[in-house]
């Protein structure tokens, strides 16, 4: 970061099968503390712990150029992740209970990309990216 920089920034490098890896796109969070990262094609979702909220961005987009590196802004405001429960798998017997509602945004997530979320507070595993890019 600069001087004059406020908040965490994400960079991305380009690792190509032979030669040394270049710094490609720096995305702008404008925020600080905890994030968790989603990535699909070239669409990058952030999920902010402490607001509770996720933003996009898209690196094909033009963003601003150094000479270097494009820097990238979220191409839509932030916004939460709709609530999600977790249903119960299991015999007959114990299906008719409710899911389990899953706390978003929790300080006990360990994101694997592309597509799964363990939530250690909740015990479980969750493969949802679907509704993470909602």
């Amino acid at each position: 970061r600069t001087s004059n920089s406020t908040g965490a920034e994400v960079v991305l490098y380009h690792l190509p099968r032979e030669g040394a890896c270049k710094k490609m796109h720096i995305l702008k969070l404008n925020r600080t503390g905890k994030f968790a990262l989603n990535v699909v094609d070239n669409l990058v979702v952030v999920h902010h712990q402490d607001t509770e909220t996720s933003v996009i961005f898209d690196i094909r987009l033009r963003g601003e150029f150094d000479g270097t590196v494009t820097f990238h802004h979220p191409v839509l405001p932030a916004r939460s992740i709709q609530p999600y429960e977790i249903p119960l798998a299991g015999p007959a017997a114990v299906t008719s209970q409710s899911p389990v509602p899953c706390k978003l945004y929790s300080s006990s997530w360990i994101v694997f990309q592309p597509d799964i979320i363990i939530s250690a507070s909740q015990g479980e595993t969750s493969a949802h990216s679907e509704s993470l890019a909602r």
